[in-house]
């Protein structure tokens, strides 16, 4: 068996290898992201267009909310640090998507993305925050799938976004 002797060198050498690139993923102290239960989105928009689907779930569940010129609501949970994302960056994110009536589509965790990769919704949406900052973002059609939803997605439907944004570059 061989012992390896450390000098106060060669010790600096592996703690300083040992930090690069904790800057690159800060521990935001966040809460867990609710993943909800996966199900079907609801069954019918009641003739309702999807701002005024939106007006209603924020009303019934008591949240206030900023809209944005395009029409993307958000709500800012924590605005996390002053420097915000720009379009050319990538963005690693915590995740949850999910209809009104509460059934989840998407969730991922720790989950890297170019900006410009994204629906318009996010696109505009996350760069109001920064890094730890924590956003809901209520997407109307013309800002997330468009007309031709992925399969799993009503047509006509918002969709709701909780997004923790850990990090980006």
């Amino acid at each position: 068996m061989k012992l390896f002797k450390l000098t106060f060198r060669s010790s600096l050498i592996i703690l300083t290898i040992a930090f690069i690139g904790c800057d690159k993923a800060p521990n935001c102290d966040l809460p867990p992201l609710d993943t909800r239960n996966s199900c079907s989105g609801p069954d019918s928009t009641e003739g309702l267009s999807p701002q005024e689907l939106i007006t209603r779930y924020l009303t019934e569940n008591n949240i206030t909310a900023s809209e944005t010129d395009s029409g993307l609501i958000y709500n800012i949970i924590d605005e996390g640090n002053p420097e915000k994302p720009v379009l050319g960056n990538d963005v690693t994110v915590d995740y949850s998507g999910y209809f009104r009536n509460g059934c989840n589509f998407d969730a991922n965790n720790g989950i890297t993305f170019g900006l410009l990769n994204l629906i318009p919704g996010w696109q505009e949406g996350i760069p109001l925050v920064g890094t730890c900052g924590s956003i809901q973002l209520f997407v109307i059609p013309e800002l997330g799938y468009g007309a031709n939803p992925p399969n799993g997605i009503p047509e006509g439907e918002p969709l709701i976004f909780d997004i923790n944004l850990l990090d980006f570059e």
